[in-house]
């Protein structure tokens, strides 16, 4: 099987890494204003796009909402991706909806569940992740 490399498509990625340091930065200031469940779900976001930012500048199509997923196929297109960095997704996944819902507790609104050292955590892994993909990016141009 002959394998034809695409050249990275250094556009469509620097618009989905822009969008991911963009909500970071707001993720980290709604955890400055005790937003704590909005941050837990932008960081999610950022790590989301962080891993699309990659994905569509090396030719893939990357369109799920599981952080966990996108490093799948990454992993499944040859990307070595460790343990922590996977850690961090399943992690990360959980903020997708149960920070938005007030169905998804049994009771009580979603914000009530989510404190700063919450927040700050998924900051510092989304950051990790985003570190993960910037220097993949390198590599791969």
């Amino acid at each position: 099987m002959v394998r034809i490399r695409l050249p990275f498509d250094k556009a469509e990625y620097s618009r989905w890494v822009e969008q991911a340091e963009y909500t970071l930065r707001s993720a980290a200031q709604d955890k400055s204003n005790c937003y704590f469940s909005w941050s837990c779900l932008k960081v999610q976001q950022a790590a989301e796009c962080a891993l699309k930012a990659l994905l569509h500048g090396l030719g893939f199509l990357a369109v799920r909402h599981s952080v966990l997923r996108l490093l799948n196929q990454l992993e499944s297109r040859g990307r070595e991706v460790g343990e922590g960095l996977r850690n961090d997704a399943m992690t990360l996944d959980r903020y997708y909806i149960p920070t938005r819902y007030p169905n998804a507790h049994a009771e009580r609104a979603p914000y009530e569940f989510y404190n700063e050292r919450a927040a700050q955590e998924a900051v510092e892994m989304s950051e990790r992740i985003l570190c993960f993909v910037k220097e993949a990016a390198e590599g791969a141009r």
